[in-house]
């Protein structure tokens, strides 16, 4: 398969999710950001499948990431389950909900606001030091 295929395909994905059917993370439509379209597509799209620094279309495309685009959607939907994890707290003045698996490898991210929540990210937490990070963090916003 070509990566244009692939990446119509992911795409597909991602509209279905989060733009064709609106999930709903307590009671809140989940929305996307106003970003600026990259090649015809969504920035929160690349944001997803793609890690780095900068703007979206001078990301690194991780095929890790590519292989969970369904992943954020089912966690949001997974909420208050046993499945995953998730707390609010607030990053820079912005209150977010964190949503992450119980052995914190996968997190979703929304920003929290009146008029919904939005989705902000969803990535892999490949090393340990990182998931033992989150995992303080969730205790320290448990106090």
């Amino acid at each position: 398969m070509k990566w244009q295929q692939y990446e119509d395909i992911l795409f597909n994905h991602f509209c279905n999710d989060f733009i064709s059917n609106t999930a709903v993370y307590k009671g809140k439509k989940v929305r996307l950001n106003n970003g600026q379209p990259i090649n015809g597509r969504h920035s929160g799209f690349w944001h997803i499948i793609s890690n780095g620094s900068g703007p979206e279309d001078l990301r690194n495309i991780r095929p890790e990431r590519c292989q969970r685009i369904l992943w954020p959607r089912a966690m949001i939907n997974h909420c208050g389950s046993n499945d995953v994890l998730s707390w609010e707290e607030t990053h820079r003045g912005k209150l977010r909900a964190l949503i992450t698996l119980p052995d914190f490898s996968y997190l979703t991210v929304l920003d929290l606001r009146s008029g919904g929540a939005f989705l902000v990210t969803a990535y892999d937490l490949e090393r340990s030091h990182q998931r033992v990070k989150l995992e303080k963090q969730m205790k320290n916003s448990a106090k």
